[in-house]
């Protein structure tokens, strides 16, 4: 994890790893679960919600839509590799461009990289962007939005206080292309 904690875990272990940071970069020699527990503190208690989280690798999704329901505390985390940075919109239900958040994710000094996915090539690294959105300048109204990429594939998730409680969703394509042949992309 972060080239930090390195361990070995047998079929059925879990191993709890604390996340300091905006983002973590998992890696294994064999196939894993990755299962993400988050929360809010509000008012009313410590809430939490959680999701199974994908593999990076030949996965995510062009276009994500989410809708946030109440006028609450609501954010949006988005990973993608640099080369897709800079082709980013999001859209409300009409698909009209809403230009200050677009602006906002198009600027790449927003951007935080995901530690160590600097390995190798610059446009492969990968990076990370959190967004209040219930908060100036990014208020958006309740409402369905979707966030696009003209490029490449990211992933988002979302994060909802909803009251006496919230919801965490992870809205990304978790399928992966595999082509055989003298090549394989993805």
């Amino acid at each position: 994890v972060d080239n930090n904690a390195a361990f070995v875990l047998n079929k059925g272990q879990i191993k709890e790893v604390d996340i300091a940071t905006d983002a973590v970069y998992i890696k294994s020699s064999k196939g894993i679960y990755a299962y993400q527990v988050c929360g809010l503190w509000n008012t009313n208690g410590n809430e939490m919600g959680s999701a199974l989280l994908p593999s990076i690798s030949c996965t995510g999704s062009k276009r994500v839509s989410f809708t946030r329901h109440l006028n609450k505390r609501y954010f949006v985390q988005i990973m993608a590799q640099r080369k897709t940075l800079g082709q980013f919109a999001m859209y409300n239900a009409s698909n009209v461009e809403q230009l200050t958040f677009s602006a906002y994710i198009n600027d790449f000094n927003n951007w935080k990289k995901v530690v160590p996915s600097d390995k190798g090539i610059a446009d492969d690294v990968w990076y990370t962007i959190m967004i209040p959105m219930s908060s100036s300048p990014f208020s958006i109204s309740t409402g369905t939005y979707s966030i696009a990429n003209t490029t490449g594939l990211f992933h988002l998730s979302a994060l909802d206080e909803n009251g006496g409680s919230m919801s965490y969703g992870y809205f990304s394509s978790y399928s992966s292309v595999k082509i055989e042949g003298p090549s394989q992309t993805c």
